[in-house]
């Protein structure tokens, strides 16, 4: 009854938000919880998708 929807879990995407490197150069740091929630999920697709193609 209680079965967990596949999907992105809100602890990961904040720890990834709260753990962003800060002054490093080359590295932009994104403020906009929102908009690093989107680009987060963009990413790991992207992981996956590379993965996916290498197989």
């Amino acid at each position: 009854m209680n079965e967990r929807k596949p999907g992105f879990n809100r602890w990961q995407i904040a720890a990834a938000y709260l753990s962003q490197p800060l002054f490093v150069k080359g590295k932009q740091v994104c403020v906009n919880p929102f908009k690093f929630r989107q680009d987060y999920k963009v990413q790991i697709l992207e992981r996956c998708w590379q993965l996916d193609c290498k197989t």
